[in-house]
């Protein structure tokens, strides 16, 4: 029975570099699990490899949208399970490369069955944060559900707004409806975990920020600006909100980078705290690519 391959990691841990590298050995596609790669546009900020990289290896969930189009769970599952019933049927190998936790765990165990958008309350939810602020909305949700406000950000504003549709729609907690069951994989997997000291990973992300604006991201963010509005939710992202906030005249580009790199390190940090609790990981250093090729070798083959 064929598994999915998962290569989880904290940002800038080289989980992107290793399943890159290791594709052509098992003939497989990449499925990028991250909620910022599928925008066009927004390259350098979220690490994508380069357009170079990706005619090497057949890749999956990248630049699928605009940045001002709206995307969430339920498509990133109606996306990734397309692919991976598509490679499957190819007889080729599936990687998929996370990224956003809630994607992992939700491609993995399941999620329950949620109502779509509902456009006109969300206008009124956008109404009232434009009149009282983005706090105002999350001690709404804190009231209601506070188990899940608690792991929401304040600024987190998409977020918070689709618990709040959730809980007028149904009913429930988005806690409750969010539920997942991680008795159950509901594709057999094997999971690559890639580890490093903290003090590390966290000089590789400050690394990783000062290549980036090298690279040009400072222009991207221009670009994307000469484009859309700086008020979307993709824009929301690390990186991106920090540049824009010097763009607009509110901090010095110095600033903006000490904030990104900054920023970056407590993503890490959230993303470090969820793998912890993931079960059945195979923990490896980044260099121990030999021995992870090896036991990826003998997990994968029939």
């Amino acid at each position: 029975m064929k598994k999915l391959v998962l290569f989880l990691g904290a940002t800038a841990s080289g989980k992107s570099s290793l399943a890159h590298a290791l594709a052509p050995f098992f003939d497989a596609e990449i499925i990028s699990a991250d909620s910022q790669q599928v925008y066009e546009g927004m390259d350098i900020g979220t690490a994508k490899l380069t357009q170079a990289e990706r005619s090497e290896v057949p890749y999956h969930l990248i630049d699928l949208l605009p940045p001002d189009k709206p995307f969430d769970l339920g498509q990133f599952l109606q996306h990734a399970e397309k692919a991976i019933a598509d490679i499957w049927q190819r007889k080729k190998n599936v990687f998929v490369v996370g990224g956003t936790g809630l994607y992992i765990r939700s491609l993995l165990y399941g999620v329950s069955p949620l109502p779509q958008r509902d456009e006109v309350f969300r206008e009124h939810l956008a109404k009232l944060q434009a009149e009282k602020g983005k706090q105002f909305l999350h001690d709404e949700l804190f009231e209601q559900d506070p188990a899940f406000a608690k792991k929401v950000h304040p600024h987190h504003s998409s977020r918070i707004m689709r618990a709040l549709e959730l809980l007028h729609l149904t009913g429930k907690k988005p806690s409750d409806l969010l539920l997942l069951e991680q008795e159950h994989e509901r594709y057999p997997s094997f999971k690559i975990g890639l580890k490093l000291e903290r003090d590390v990973l966290y000089e590789r992300i400050n690394t990783r920020v000062d290549e980036m604006m090298n690279a040009g991201f400072l222009e991207e963010v221009k670009n994307l600006l000469r484009q859309h509005s700086p008020h979307l939710q993709a824009f929301h992202a690390v990186g991106y909100k920090e540049m824009i906030a010097h763009l607009q005249g509110e901090k010095s580009l110095d600033e903006a980078v000490s904030e990104m790199k900054q920023n970056t390190r407590k993503y890490a940090k959230r993303q470090l705290t969820w793998l912890r609790k993931e079960k059945n990981v195979h923990w490896y250093h980044p260099n121990e690519k030999e021995k992870i090729r090896k036991d990826l070798e003998l997990a994968i083959t029939p």
